[in-house]
């Protein structure tokens, strides 16, 4: 999908038998179209905060958050967010309004419990597995697009200030 990703993770890859391609080119240019396009438009849905490497004193465990910085409601049913182990489909009819967050929480008890603490975010259970030192994160569209990617990890330095545009 993009030379620069890791190519050991199943993310980084997508099928190049697409349409009339019976096979795939390898050493040579894809032998179909990027179904991405050409261009590099930014996506509506990013990846907005991730909560990981949790204190056991602080039950919501690890999750993340993922916020539409647009101006219309985005169906994002079937989108993957991916990890160096793991990949979480976004359940079908999962839309996301202009301007809303969701928050995906590593287990049901940490969904139901950031519930109760957050009430008016819709809070939904990932399963995902957190690496607690650090990864690449990455959430692509039901068509295989990469839409966002992130890398997190716990070394110094860290990045000064209140905000921090994870993109």
């Amino acid at each position: 999908i993009d030379p620069t990703l890791d190519n050991g993770l199943p993310g980084s890859w997508g099928p190049s038998s697409q349409g009339n391609a019976p096979v795939g080119t390898p050493g040579a240019p894809n032998n179909i179209p990027d179904p991405c396009g050409d261009e590099l438009l930014p996506s509506p849905i990013v990846i907005n905060e991730i909560h990981y490497n949790s204190d056991p004193n602080f039950d919501t465990g690890n999750w993340l958050e993922l916020y539409n910085n647009s101006n219309q409601s985005v169906d994002i049913s079937n989108w993957m967010l991916i990890d160096q182990d793991s990949v979480y489909t976004l359940p079908a009819n999962t839309v996301l309004g202009a301007g809303e967050y969701l928050v995906l929480a590593q287990e049901v008890n940490n969904a139901n419990l950031l519930q109760l603490m957050n009430p008016i975010l819709p809070i939904g259970s990932s399963m995902m597995n957190f690496n607690n030192k650090g990864e690449r994160l990455m959430l692509y569209s039901a068509d295989r697009c990469m839409m966002d990617s992130v890398d997190y990890n716990d070394e110094a330095p860290w990045p000064e200030g209140d905000t921090i545009d994870p993109t």
